[in-house]
């Protein structure tokens, strides 16, 4: 169809096989980075229309996804005129402090996609953050942003295996004391909102004051992200909790051998609106 893909991987040169231990051996913002640097690398190419390249990824890659869209982030790496055509994150985490609270999008088309049942990266969060996005008062010239929430997909909706319960996923969602995790969004002054900054020191034995909070972040980021998490998932108030569901419905299966993809109901729905929202974008 004329279209190309970049696969950057974020882990590999890190010496990072996986994060749901540890966020902080690949943060991010180092991946956002990586991405901006991959748009440059794409657009020097002879066969790539630079007016045409999107961005996708699921989970931590559907967060950075988003992040890109912020012409704040957007305009430090890419050039006055230059960012992504099109955007599709998907099961991207929206509530803990990876997105602006007041953003400055830019004219990218979004298709925000999430599943319906997803209890890792619950997609309320990213539907309420679509809103602000689009603001009234914001003045935006083209770009577009829809959702698409699957009905009854788990993270990793479209995966080769079945779903399951895996108990050591750390989430954000309700805690097993039904507490839940405020709304962590970036301010313009680049700090966290009171609600969270609050529940954080409340929570920590080494945070006494917001000031406190805030020094050691800016001269400490890792270890600072190492207690927010040790403040988050503390036993009697914290709002973190373990285990979510995570695969598809075909693909290597508990109860047969395997499931060829042409039998799978959410490929059926899934493959459909991935393949129109590309050609509709880049071709």
């Amino acid at each position: 169809m004329g279209i190309a893909t970049l696969y950057v991987d974020n882990f590999s040169g890190r010496g990072v096989k996986h994060t749901y231990k540890d966020q902080t051996k690949a943060t991010v913002w180092g991946q956002v980075i990586d991405i901006f640097y991959g748009f440059n690398f794409l657009k020097a190419h002879q066969k790539v229309n630079k007016n045409k390249i999107g961005i996708t990824g699921n989970s931590r890659g559907g967060s950075v996804a988003w992040m890109v869209l912020d012409k704040r982030i957007n305009d430090i790496f890419l050039n006055q005129g230059e960012q992504f055509a099109a955007s599709m994150p998907i099961a991207h985490q929206c509530d803990m402090g990876q997105q602006f609270k007041n953003p400055i999008p830019t004219k990218t088309t979004v298709l925000n996609v999430h599943g319906g049942a997803d209890n890792y990266t619950i997609p309320e969060p990213c539907i309420e953050y679509e809103k602000q996005i689009f603001r009234p008062e914001v003045k935006k010239v083209g770009g577009s942003s829809s959702s698409y929430i699957g009905k009854g997909w788990y993270h990793s909706f479209f995966a080769n295996w079945e779903a399951e319960y895996y108990r050591y996923l750390v989430t954000f969602g309700k805690h097993k004391e039904g507490i839940r995790c405020p709304l962590n969004y970036t301010t313009d002054e680049g700090y966290s909102p009171d609600e969270m900054t609050n529940f954080i020191v409340s929570n920590s034995k080494v945070f006494n004051t917001k000031e406190d909070y805030y020094k050691m972040a800016t001269e400490n980021p890792r270890g600072t992200f190492k207690l927010l998490i040790e403040a988050l998932s503390n036993k009697k108030n914290g709002c973190m909790g373990k285990g979510a569901m995570e695969g598809g419905d075909w693909g290597w299966m508990k109860n047969d051998a395997f499931k060829p993809a042409s039998k799978s109901e959410i490929l059926k729905v899934w493959n459909p609106i991935f393949l129109k929202f590309w050609k509709e974008n880049l071709l």
